[in-house]
């Protein structure tokens, strides 16, 4: 259990921490550290920041008055220091396309959910241009200095035709098949379902270059050398001289598909292939009964939060019923698991040798709830794979970056003071807890309680406990609390063995210090006291850093206890090489 050790560092106080703890006057001005300087007065109690991306923070004030009038939205550009008025309607802060010189628009045709009718304006002219019966085209709308596009075209019969060249004066390209279904690859290529002319209803997968019309096979339409997957449940025949209909097509990464076949039996069958091993052309994962109620669910590769890549892991989520069926592809052991799922969407997330996987629970918009966390262990076979490690109300969980362990937290919806911190091996066993009472992190329900627990070590969990913040070993057993700030506030802000935190809060003011503090002998640099909040748009909203920048700004909102020209809206920037 967590105890009560509280570690702390002797700070040496200098004349520039010594100047800052002299400024509690609010009508003297106050040395704040990093070059602050402050970009809006304003002493408005509703002020809170709400958004950031590059280069810009987004502030409202008013949004949350009792019989108030309308919230008012700003955008502080933090290159320039300029604050645009955005008026009383948050801002949609989704990517915005610059206005070209095309102006396109679509609008869906009938029952049939996959054709569109699309629009192509030249704004320069004028002139609108509509195609109809559109599947999919490249570019979506054209480029400013190239009219011309690709566009698969669906047909009543339900085969497809692919027309090139400009989009005024599209010509149809002479195919060597028939074409069910098609993708545009992200080079100049599309993948398609598709058959022979004299063979119309047997269908197979091919890459089509769309410069050459050349084709390659991909997965042949009648299938040659077939297993059941390890960890499947056999089902029906392995005789096949088609893919089906729908296909149902996910990519799996390293070339391979997953899709269905039309079985000689009459059934269809989910299959893996090209070369799913050096035997087998393709294995048959799980038979599919129609209709199909299937979603696909997210598994988030571990590396991701370094690398940026995110490579595709199948996985289904099947039934309507309580528990649902999560089937998961492991291709490194060509097995598939079988779980219960007693949650909404699982969400998954691989330890760091992307062997294990943790499922915790999201709404259908992929939003963070308390739920029920599932590990997946192939190593430890199909049969035995499914460790359920809580039933519910798991409101964080992560692997340690040495591979070596895991960490969950149960938020019970009685409160934050019946939270449970839990460890155990990367594999689940050996679980024990931690600690409990006040500990911050993820959600109750579906509303946030503070920043989750979260790794700054090869197994160092840093989380806020009763308030303070803390780091723990999840291997020391029995576990050592080692204290780094007290009453800290925001959500931290990670910089290496750095971080930007609120430290100090006061209940009675409502504010805190803010400052830079060193997790490893807890030294402080100030940034300013008498902080309210605080954010920077430098760090990805995930807090994943994957280079760190070479300065960060961070805005602040200053209110003193009584009212003066130092309240408002401030910025520091912060040189990183100073902190290596």
């Amino acid at each position: 259990m967590i105890g009560a050790v509280r570690w702390r560092a002797v700070i040496v106080l200098t004349a520039s921490t010594l100047a800052l703890a002299a400024g509690c006057d609010d009508q003297t001005p106050v040395a704040r550290g990093f070059g602050s300087q402050q970009v809006l007065h304003v002493r408005d109690t509703s002020l809170s920041f709400f958004a950031h991306q590059k280069d810009h923070v987004y502030f409202v004030t008013g949004r949350d008055d009792v019989g108030g009038g309308a919230p008012s939205y700003r955008d502080l550009d933090v290159t320039t220091g300029v604050i645009s008025d955005l008026g009383p309607t948050q801002p949609d802060l989704g990517p915005v396309t610059p206005p070209g010189r095309y102006a396109c628009a679509s609008t869906s045709v009938g029952t049939d959910a996959t054709m569109r009718t699309l629009s192509i304006t030249d704004t320069q002219t004028g002139v609108a241009t509509v195609i109809e019966g559109v599947y999919s085209t490249r570019p979506n709308c054209p480029a400013d200095d190239d009219p011309t596009i690709l566009a698969w075209l669906k047909g009543n019969d339900g085969f497809m035709t692919l027309w090139r060249g400009p989009y005024t004066a599209l010509e149809q390209a002479t195919l060597p098949f028939l074409v069910k279904t098609a993708l545009f690859f992200q080079t100049k290529a599309s993948l398609v379902q598709a058959a022979a002319p004299e063979t119309p209803a047997a269908f197979g997968l091919f890459r089509l270059d769309e410069t050459e019309l050349t084709v390659s096979e991909i997965v042949a339409p009648a299938l040659t050398s077939a297993a059941w997957a390890d960890g499947a449940t056999p089902a029906g025949s392995l005789v096949s001289d088609s893919t089906a209909q729908p296909l149902y097509l996910l990519s799996a990464g390293g070339g391979r598909y997953a899709y269905t076949r039309q079985m000689s039996d009459g059934g269809q069958t989910l299959f893996l292939g090209p070369g799913a091993t050096d035997a087998i052309s393709e294995l048959a994962l799980f038979r599919v009964e129609e209709p199909l109620p299937l979603s696909v669910p997210t598994i988030e590769s571990y590396s991701y939060r370094l690398d940026g890549l995110w490579p595709r892991r199948p996985a289904w989520l099947i039934g309507d019923s309580f528990p649902a069926d999560l089937r998961v592809w492991h291709p490194t052991r060509a097995m598939i698991t079988s779980c219960p799922w007693s949650g909404l969407v699982p969400y998954g997330l691989t330890d760091p040798a992307g062997e294990n996987i943790a499922f915790r629970d999201t709404t259908g918009t992929g939003q963070p709830i308390a739920g029920p966390l599932l590990l997946v262990v192939p190593s430890a076979g199909a049969a035995a794979a499914c460790r359920v490690l809580a039933d519910s109300d798991v409101a964080a969980v992560d692997f340690s970056p040495d591979g070596r362990a895991m960490y969950w937290l149960v938020q019970p919806s009685t409160g934050l003071l019946d939270a449970r911190l839990w460890t155990a091996a990367a594999d689940g066993s050996g679980a024990r807890l931690l600690g409990s009472g006040l500990i911050a992190g993820g959600v109750i329900g579906e509303v946030s309680v503070g920043p989750a627990p979260r790794f700054v070590g090869d197994s160092q969990l840093e989380l806020t406990l009763g308030g303070d913040l803390v780091w723990v070993d999840v291997h020391d057993d029995p576990v050592t609390v080692h204290y780094i700030a007290d009453h800290v506030f925001g959500s931290g802000i990670g910089l290496g063995r750095w971080l930007i935190s609120g430290y100090d809060y006061s209940d009675q003011d409502d504010t805190g210090q803010l400052g830079l503090i060193n997790r490893d002998n807890g030294e402080t640099r100030p940034i300013s006291p008498a902080v309210a909040a605080y954010t920077t748009p430098d760090i990805p909203s995930d807090g994943r850093l994957r280079e760190l920048p070479e300065t960060i700004r961070v805005v602040y909102l200053v209110r003193g206890r009584n009212p003066s020209p130092q309240d408002g809206v401030w910025m520091a920037t912060i040189p990183t090489a100073e902190l290596q």
